[in-house]
């Protein structure tokens, strides 16, 4: 597997930990329901780079045995857009982003099994 795509994965991971770790910030913390813990244009520039990664997990993994982290990460992601967009914060925008999260850790330990098993 090329290292641009596994960069392009870990990049995912990590914007997705950046986002639902602010999220979990602003839920807990004491921030203003208007304010993010994030300047809006770093969060919107993670929301627009965790779409493409996700774009790219999902093209990638279209023709695999990992088809549904691909799948799931990509339509959490858009999901996750569009509420960022309608400037939707909460318990459902935390759930979302937490999806992604999942299903990339899933994709990264799946790869680790598989690579595992041909041994």
């Amino acid at each position: 597997m090329p290292r641009v795509i596994i960069f392009s994965n870990l990049g995912l991971l990590a914007g997705a930990s950046i986002l639902l770790g602010a999220g979990l910030a602003r839920e807990l913390g004491s921030t203003a329901a208007t304010q993010h813990v994030l300047p809006t244009g770093w969060f919107f520039a993670l929301v627009y780079l965790c779409l493409a990664t996700a774009a790219v997990l999902l093209i990638t993994e279209w023709f695999t045995g990992v088809r549904a982290a691909g799948v799931i990460a990509f339509g959490a992601t858009v999901v996750s857009t569009v509420l960022a967009h309608r400037d939707v914060e909460g318990a459902v925008a935390l759930a979302v982003r937490l999806i992604v999260w999942a299903a990339v850790a899933y994709w990264f330990y799946k790869l680790a099994y598989l690579a595992r098993a041909d041994r």
